[in-house]
């Protein structure tokens, strides 16, 4: 499916951008830390034969690799969401991902409003155990500074993620590997920010659009309650629990996983 490019200027003059593919009502997709938009090409295509898919790079990385001087804050990502949206007017639908969801959460507290969100598997801040604790977060900075971006992603995949020594060898050689390294310095300061902030539960409880939160059957318990407690912020929002995960079913069916994602998107609201 053929797709275009466009760019918007974020709060901070960050330039920020996103790819565009298929047609319909519009779709926002935001990636997890140590990911770009190529996380979401298996799905991109089947969701765009129903949506126009914007296929966002969060800021530090692809298309949005022209970032502003100043401090990273989670409040940029959160104003790169808005920025989004703004461009493309109107209400569009949200799925995000990991840290991706935590920043679209941090952009509805914010204000931002979408037609639905859903957020898979993202730590929603404290209080709560961090999903990566700091000595974690150290060793992965001591990895990057000392062995660079193929040490801190070993590091990574081993220390946070959880595979195994094969499955990392096997990680090697593909594209993917090269996508992560790309990308694996904005992991650090992504991990302080979310073990730093604190949720806005006042704040989202007055979102007002339908919410569904999805965590695996298989999740570390930070993550489960992490969730957990971010469907507890906001009444009336959707708790679904799947055999697995929803981001890596992506890749084992993608048509299936866009089909049930785009009619939750396009299901009527319930009632009261």
């Amino acid at each position: 499916m053929e797709s275009t490019t466009k760019h918007v200027t974020s709060a901070d003059g960050s330039r920020i951008g996103c790819e565009v593919v298929g047609d319909g009502p519009p779709v926002v997709l935001v990636h997890g830390t140590a990911a770009d938009r190529t996380q979401w090409a298996p799905m991109a295509g089947p969701l765009g034969q129903r949506f126009t898919v914007y296929v966002l790079d969060r800021r530090g990385r692809g298309l949005s690799a022209e970032e502003a001087a100043g401090p990273y804050a989670l409040d940029r990502e959160a104003e790169d969401i808005a920025a989004v949206v703004e461009s493309i007017g109107g209400h569009p639908f949200v799925f995000a991902h990991s840290y991706g969801g935590l920043c679209t959460l941090k952009a509805a507290a914010d204000g931002v409003e979408f037609e639905r969100m859903c957020i898979d598997e993202s730590p929603s801040g404290r209080p709560g155990p961090p999903m990566v604790p700091d000595q974690v977060v150290d060793g992965l900075a001591a990895a990057l500074d000392g062995g660079g971006p193929d040490a801190a992603l070993e590091f990574f995949l081993r220390n946070v993620v959880g595979l195994q020594e094969e499955q990392i060898a096997g990680m090697r050689p593909t594209p993917v590997w090269q996508a992560r390294t790309a990308t694996i310095h904005t992991v650090v300061r992504e991990a302080r920010s979310a073990n730093a902030y604190q949720r806005e539960g006042d704040r989202l409880a007055q979102v007002g659009y339908p919410v569904r939160f999805i965590v695996g059957e298989q999740s570390p318990p930070p993550m489960r309650g992490a969730m957990e407690a971010a469907h507890g912020d906001m009444p009336g929002s959707e708790f679904d629990v799947v055999d697995g995960r929803l981001f890596t079913s992506m890749y084992a069916d993608p048509p299936s996983v866009a089909q049930q994602l785009g009619d939750w998107f396009l299901a009527p609201a319930r009632a009261g």
